[in-house]
């Protein structure tokens, strides 16, 4: 069978390199463990914590963790990002952002609240406030249009293809 969905024992089996939070409540986000690999286009909802590499694009309504040790090169738009290891690209989040000491990041960042804590590096422009909800907005509107693209399964024509 090429089923892509896990059957009888398998039915709870998260893929290669992916693993429940440690509480393993029941929609507890995934995990890119160190050593893993994923490029392309990442959507979620709730929380996702990377260990391992991310390239490409992330849109999300929840939470984004960068544990120490990561590496994520992406364009970012999500409700909350939380950096402890590597980010190069531009990062958008609705509510926050939190760099925390060991955070490397790179790149133009918008966050309403952003907090910066002691021994984060932090190159390029960072926008805060007002200004962050402005970007925040416009960053949503270009999602929108992506994830209404045919290659996704929505409808070029925003219709619901019924």
């Amino acid at each position: 069978m090429s089923s892509a969905e896990p059957t009888g024992d398998d039915a709870g089996a998260l893929p290669d390199g992916a693993r429940r939070a440690p509480d393993g409540a029941a929609g507890a986000a995934p995990l890119l463990a160190a050593g893993g690999v994923f490029e392309g286009l990442l959507c979620f909802e709730e929380e996702a914590r990377i260990a391992g590499t991310l390239r490409g694009e992330v849109l999300a309504t929840g939470r984004l963790v960068v544990e120490a040790g990561a590496r994520v090169e992406a364009d970012i738009l999500v409700d909350e990002l939380i950096v402890a290891g590597e980010l190069r690209g531009r990062a958008v989040a609705r509510r926050r952002a939190e760099f925390r000491g060991t955070a490397r990041v790179q790149g133009r960042l918008a966050a309403p609240v952003l907090r910066i804590e002691a021994g984060a590096e932090v190159h390029g422009p960072c926008h805060t406030g007002e200004d962050a909800r402005r970007i925040a907005a416009e960053a949503a509107a270009e999602a929108d249009v992506l994830l209404d693209s045919p290659v996704l399964g929505g409808a070029a024509d925003g219709s619901s293809g019924a």
